[in-house]
């Protein structure tokens, strides 16, 4: 990482040593040799102030490596919308009906996990949606799947637990997506007293084709490092799908917990990273 530090030339001298850069412009090639390296750039400036420094990146895993890339140039409907949880909190009130209290915590909501922004994307035919469920009374969801025209393709009810959590909804029953289309997904709280209130979540998904280059690194890469490979390839439901198995499977897992908060992070959900995962 290369640190810019600005100086002033008229109100101290600066004096720059490259090492093993001889003929540079304005660089001293006569100073005491350090023995290190020429992989490291020191600026020395006049007495009374600090030396900063500039060394190469540890090595090792980078740091950004589980920071989603959403895919340059994508488009689509918003990647999220919450409706009726945004009037009652995202769940059902105590006495079943409507409220009108706004629920100012992020884990008091249901919510979707989903980057901001358009469509999020997949190559997968039919891949696993996530959502988290704030703490609720009912014990049923119904999951919907629609085309980008609001035709039904695929619906059913999924029993409750326990709750808040994030809870994994596997489409490996539905019809399989087909590439280059957008697809709308919906998932409504089933309350005791159903009505309009109801909460709901709705996002949207659209497939893609996968590229080769990108499949042969996945055909060689560990369960973890696919996770990197999905989130720098802009896939969020491949990377988040694959990073909750792992992380359900492994739950003292030190290595997944860090990839999973850094992950959510990046899409904007850091307040529910710690949530348990169902």
């Amino acid at each position: 990482m290369e640190i810019h530090s600005p100086v002033r030339h008229s109100a101290i001298s600066v004096l720059v040593l490259a090492l093993g850069l001889p003929g540079l412009p304005g660089v001293a090639n006569n100073l005491p040799s350090t023995g290190n390296p020429a992989s490291t750039l020191r600026v020395i400036v006049a007495k009374g102030t600090k030396p900063r420094v500039t060394t190469p990146a540890p090595k090792g895993k980078p740091v950004s490596q589980f920071i989603f890339v959403p895919p340059a140039g994508i488009k689509g409907a918003p990647s999220q919308t919450v409706s009726g949880g945004r009037r009652n909190n995202g769940k059902c009130t105590p006495n079943h009906g409507p409220s009108s209290q706004v629920a100012t915590n992020p884990t008091e909501q249901l919510l979707g996990l989903l980057p901001p922004g358009q469509t999020p994307q997949t190559i997968s035919a039919q891949p696993s949606i996530l959502v988290y469920l704030p703490q609720i009374t009912a014990q049923k969801v119904l999951f919907s799947l629609e085309d980008s025209q609001g035709k039904g393709i695929y619906r059913t009810p999924l029993t409750l637990s326990n709750t808040p959590g994030v809870v994994g909804i596997s489409l490996k029953n539905a019809p399989p997506l087909e590439v280059g289309k957008e697809y709308r997904w919906l998932v409504t709280i089933v309350c005791p007293k159903a009505g309009p209130q109801n909460p709901f979540v709705i996002g949207t998904m659209q497939r893609v084709q996968p590229n080769p280059n990108l499949q042969k690194q996945l055909e060689q890469a560990k369960p973890l490092d696919q996770v990197a490979l999905y989130a720098q390839s802009g896939l969020w439901y491949e990377a988040v799908a694959t990073l909750f198995d792992l992380k359900r499977n492994q739950p003292k897992n030190p290595e997944l917990d860090r990839a999973w908060q850094e992950l959510l992070q990046s899409a904007g959900l850091k307040d529910i990273a710690q949530a348990p995962l169902k």
